[in-house]
This record gives structure tokens, C-alpha cells and sequence, in this order.
């Protein structure tokens, strides 16, 4: 298994930040290291507090440290880190006996391409790292390349360069080269993105065919920063058979999703660990790494292991054995038993079941986003957007329904109701085509805001399975010129009601009732039991 974290002047910290909520641009990792039976990967990533204390023989992470295999490097906190306290780390790294790797660039910024992603280096900058880890002591085995093909090919930001697969792996293959002449014997595996398009997923098969080609090797793992929406994690599938087809080790980032990784502490290790539980047991995906990685500045603490809500907890949850959940659902009544591994009942756990309208039919229920108004905006337009400036109906066809919205500020009591039709429109419901052949951008309303307060936007929507993700309602604020200062977004997702949280009996059992209107619309229930310290997280699901 691997652990990847960041190093800089005696902590461990993560300087990159995600562009947005919900988007994916900015957003890449990856790991490694070897267990017996198969390989897993561990990565942790973001500001947490007390890493400088992580390589200290007594640090509070042993058991973790055991099971990890690689501690992944970052270039900016390699090339700022002070010479004693990157040797210093990577003493310890090699006293631990985990495996090194470096996040590089290995696209080189030239006159055919000056990208300001990620993905690309400037030239020389991949050699002064080598050499200063090597004259550290580091013993580099992997470099993980940050979605070279994702900001090479399909990315369309400012400074896109939409090079051809060809091109960027000849580029690619000029730079091992210069980095085995350092390290002789580098493997080079990649992250990319998986979002909701299924045509991506063979496209990045197909950029690892020419990968193979061009450089005479294939990637040594392919690693995926998931959008989590449930057709990306539908797309792993597909993805999954590709590479094994090719021999090539797949590995996934457990981390929060958009909305949760900057909300707090809990909510970021919720949303992990629930992302934990679903990947293998609903989608059916089989894992050669396991990675955690967070950008922001959740989770923090980082230690001690054994502590709910620490980096390395998430770790150690994830490295206990793997309980059952067994579910039976017929005349409204969810039923459920909860067993460790060797089926010995797990009694007094508490689960969280959910019912999810992939369908649509349950009708439009309440969506909400909160957030401040910019100091600057007097004025906000409220719009909708479906397959168009950044939102992509890549799933297939879909549908959407956004009913009457509705705008507040507590601090003000300043309101706003706002009917997502036009005024010739009696119905209070916009109805929203999710196709890849049609596009929807009306603007709603726009109207005065108070700087500096906070608001609250309340949306009924329904949203089936494949418009996820496929657009969103967005708040531009505007300043007294009326010129954008700040877009906040609420993307479509189909609705996830609460059923209950109810605790399992002597013999690990649970029952309850299922109201009518999930029945009648057919949604499907999951049921969440968020793990302990002896048991890694799991999500079963049951559908009609």
C-alpha cells in the first residue's frame, strides 16, 4: 500500500487547491507500495496539524506506517524545503521502510505549449528535484505524473495547448530519459480524471496503448481522481476491465467530494469514508491501491491513528477488516444484518440508510446552498445551465426539474422568490432536457444583495441518475457596474432523503419502515455504516 504526503520546513503540509467546488480542473494525485496478495496505495494530503512530528521514531501512526507503502513527495514542498529537514524526513522514510515516490511533471513547457496546469514543468525544474533528493538520501522508485493527458488533451482552460496523444508521450519519453539517467530504475504511473463521460474512459485506454508504444513501457499503475458522481463511479467499471486487460494496476483517491471538502473536519471524513465503503461493494470495482489524499486544509489533526477524524484514522479504518451488510427489503420494510468478516453480529452499530430518487419520480424536493455575499456585489443574477459552460451531459439523456427557488438573508430578513419560468409560463416548474445535443442558459432574475452577509438559496429539484453533474443553478454576483465578481453554484443531484439511523440489535439487526412515496418511485436504498477502529467502512445497497 502507499501513504503520499507533503513536506516543507519540518511539516507536512498541501499548497495546491482545487478550482472549484464540483470542478475537477487543478485537482490531481497519485501513490504506491507492496503488501502481500496485491498492491494498495495511500496518499495523505492537506494542512493538518502536528506532521511535524510524523517522523519521530514514537510518532502516533504506527500501525499505519506499517501498512503503508509509499510516501509521495510534492514538488513545491521539495524544491522550498531546507536541505536538513528534507533529509531529515527521508531518514525516517527509509527507517520505516516505505517505498519514495515524487510527484513530477514530465511535460516539458515549450514553444509549442507554455500550460500553466500542473501537468506541465519548466525545463530543468523534474532534474533539480531528482538531484535533490537523491543527495538527501532519497531512494526514488516512483514518479507520478499529475493528468498529463487531461490538461495535455481535453482540458480547455486558459493556456490549453490540446496536444495530441502521440505528441505528449514522445514528449513524455524525452523526459525519462533525463530523469533514469538520476534514477535508474523509475517506474512512471499517472493520475487522470474519471468523470461522468463514458467515452473518456476509452479514450484514456487509449492514451495508455500509446503511452506503451511511444515510450516502450506501460504505465506502472493508473491512478484516478474520481468526480463522484454515480456515473463516474459507474465509469470505473469499464475502466477497471481496460486495465486489467493491460496489466496495468488501478488505483482510486479516497477523498470528500466538492461540497464537503471545504465544509469541516466531519464532513470531509464522512464523505471519504463513504466513498470508501461504495467503490468495491455497490459498483463492484476491484482496487490495486487504495489512495487518500486531500487538497484542502481537511482533515486536521493528522495523528494520533487510532483518533475519529485525523488523517491517518482514515487510513487505519480503511486497513481493518471488511464487515457484511446484508439487506432485504419487501412490503415497505427495510430489513438488515450487520456481521464482522468471520460473521460474528456487530450489535449497538448505528447505520444511516438513504433513499436516492435516481429516478426522478419522487418530484422535486428541497436542494439547498448557503454561502456570503461578496463585499463588492450589490446585485446577484440568478441563472440555470444545463450542458453548457462547464456542466456536461456526458452521461446520456437525462431529465431535470427545478421548482420555485427561493433567496434569504437572516441578518437583513432581505427575501427573494423566484419562479424558474417565463412570465407567459403558469407552472412553477422548469422542466430541464439532459441531452449532449442540447444546451439550456436562461437567466432568471436579478436583484439587489447586502455585501458581506450571509445567504441562503432554498431549490426544489429532482434530478435523474445521468444528470448528475449535467448542470447547476448558479448565483453570479454583480458589483455596482454590473460587472461579475463571484459565481457560486448548486450542481444537480438526484435527491438523497434520510430514512433513519437506526442501531443494530444483540444479534445485528435492524428494521424500518419505508414511506410510500420511495417505494412507489422505485428509489434505491443504501445503507451507510461508517466503520470503527476494528471495522473499515460499508455501503449495501438495495433496489427494486
Amino acid at each position: 500500500m502507499h501513504l503520499s504526503v507533503y513536506f516543507h520546513h519540518g511539516r507536512i503540509i498541501r499548497t495546491r487547491s482545487c478550482a472549484s467546488a464540483g470542478s475537477l480542473d487543478g485537482c490531481g494525485a497519485a501513490y504506491r507500495k507492496t503488501v502481500p496478495v496485491h498492491e494498495k496505495l495511500y496518499r495523505l494530503g492537506g494542512r493538518a496539524q502536528g506532521r511535524g512530528d510524523m517522523w519521530k521514531p514514537d510518532a502516533p501512526w504506527e500501525k499505519v506506517s506499517h501498512a503503508v507503502s509509499v510516501i509521495q513527495l510534492p514538488p513545491p514542498n521539495v524544491d522550498a524545503a531546507r536541505e536538513a529537514d528534507l533529509k531529515q524526513m527521508l531518514d525516517d522514510i527509509n527507517r520505516r521502510h516505505i517505498i519514495l515516490a515524487l510527484e513530477a511533471s514530465l511535460l516539458v513547457r515549450d514553444d509549442t505549449c507554455r500550460s500553466n496546469t500542473e501537468a506541465y514543468g519548466n525545463p530543468g525544474a523534474a532534474e533539480h528535484l531528482l538531484q535533490k533528493i537523491k543527495r538527501n538520501g532519497g531512494d526514488l522508485k516512483y514518479i507520478i505524473m499529475d493528468e498529463p493527458f487531461y490538461y495535455g488533451h481535453r482540458y480547455s482552460g486558459p493556456t490549453a495547448c490540446h496536444e495530441s496523444a502521440e505528441a505528449l508521450a514522445k514528449k513524455i519519453a524525452a523526459m525519462t530519459v533525463v530523469a533514469r539517467r538520476i534514477f535508474p530504475h523509475l517506474e512512471i504511473g499517472a493520475v487522470e480524471v474519471v468523470d461522468n463521460s463514458r467515452e473518456w474512459v476509452d479514450e484514456l485506454l487509449a492514451w495508455a496503448d500509446t503511452y506503451k508504444r511511444v515510450t516502450g513501457q506501460p504505465l506502472a499503475f493508473f491512478h484516478t481522481d474520481v468526480s463522484w458522481s454515480e456515473p463516474a463511479m459507474k465509469n470505473l467499471v469499464p475502466l477497471e476491465k481496460g486495465l486489467r486487460e493491460r496489466h496495468i494496476p488501478l488505483g482510486v483517491i479516497y477523498n470528500a467530494d466538492g461540497e464537503a471538502s471545504f465544509q469541516s473536519n466531519a464532513m470531509f471524513v464522512d464523505s471519504a469514508r463513504r466513498h470508501m465503503g461504495e467503490v468495491g461493494p455497490v459498483f463492484g470495482v476491484h482496487l490495486d491501491h487504495a489512495i487518500f489524499q486531500s487538497w484542502v486544509k481537511f482533515p486536521s489533526p493528522m495523528m494520533p491513528e487510532t483518533q475519529e477524524g485525523t488523517d491517518t484514522n482514515l487510513v487505519f479504518q480503511y486497513i481493518q477488516p471488511a464487515p457484511v451488510l446484508h439487506l432485504s427489503r419487501a412490503d415497505g420494510e427495510l430489513t438488515g444484518r450487520l456481521t464482522d468478516a468471520e460473521g460474528h453480529p456487530v450489535a449497538s452499530a448505528q447505520v444511516f440508510a438513504d433513499a436516492i430518487d435516481i429516478s426522478g419520480r419522487m418530484g422535486p424536493q428541497k436542494h439547498e446552498m448557503t454561502g456570503k455575499v461578496p463585499e463588492r456585489a450589490t446585485s446577484v443574477l440568478v441563472g440555470i445551465r444545463a450542458n453548457i459552460e462547464g456542466s456536461c451531459a456526458c452521461a446520456g439523456d437525462g431529465t431535470a426539474v427545478v421548482g420555485l427557488m427561493h433567496y434569504s438573508e437572516a441578518e437583513t430578513g432581505r427575501r427573494q422568490d423566484m419562479r424558474p419560468v417565463n412570465k407567459a409560463n403558469p407552472s412553477p416548474l422548469r422542466q430541464i432536457k439532459i441531452s449532449k445535443n442540447v444546451t439550456d442558459a436562461p437567466n432568471i432574475l436579478q436583484f439587489p444583495v447586502t455585501p458581506g452577509v450571509d445567504y441562503r438559496l432554498d431549490v426544489p429539484m429532482s434530478v435523474t441518475a445521468n444528470g448528475e453533474l449535467a448542470g447547476y443553478v448558479i448565483l453570479i454576483f454583480m458589483d455596482s457596474a454590473n460587472k461579475s465578481v463571484k459565481g457560486d453554484i448548486l450542481w444537480f443531484h438526484p435527491t438523497v432523503l434520510s430514512l433513519g439511523a437506526p442501531s443494530t440489535d444483540g444479534d445485528g439487526r435492524f428494521r424500518m419502515a419505508i414511506p410510500s412515496d420511495v417505494t412507489q418511485a422505485g428509489a434505491e436504498i443504501r445503507v451507510y455504516y461508517p466503520g470503527s477502529n476494528a471495522l473499515r467502512p460499508l455501503i449495501a445497497a438495495s433496489s427494486w
